[in-house]
């Protein structure tokens, strides 16, 4: 809550009394940080989780396909990606999440799309 001198940041401050007066919310300025932390990036991160996103959304036959292979690989979980709609950090970090957790998936998935002289 704005204006409140409990919690968080109360307790940062009684941790370091040589830390300035934090006002406002500190989940935007955690936000704020990572969003200037992200810009040196050239949105990357962004970019590549878009590109997959759409390149397996394009139709729902890859959909499908990508969805079998998981069942196949006898993952946990069947998991689809997340559209980034924006650079929210909150969002960004749960898009990377799920791509890091997809991993393997998106490695076969990628990988039978290649010829064999480009295979490592």
């Amino acid at each position: 809550m704005r204006g409140c001198k409990k919690g968080f940041e109360k307790l940062l401050r009684d941790a370091n009394k040589n830390l300035l007066h934090i006002d406002g919310d500190s989940e935007h300025k955690f936000h704020n940080t990572a969003k200037l932390f992200f810009s040196y990036f050239d949105r990357f991160f962004e970019d590549f989780a878009n590109k997959v996103f759409n390149d397996i959304n394009e139709s729902p036959k890859d959909t499908e396909l990508f969805v079998r292979l998981q069942q196949n690989m006898n993952l946990k979980y069947n998991l689809k990606l997340i559209m980034p709609i924006d650079n929210w950090f909150l969002q960004m970090l749960t898009i990377c999440n799920r791509l890091f957790s997809l991993k393997d998936a998106l490695m076969m998935y990628y990988a039978s799309f290649l010829s064999n002289g480009e295979i490592p």
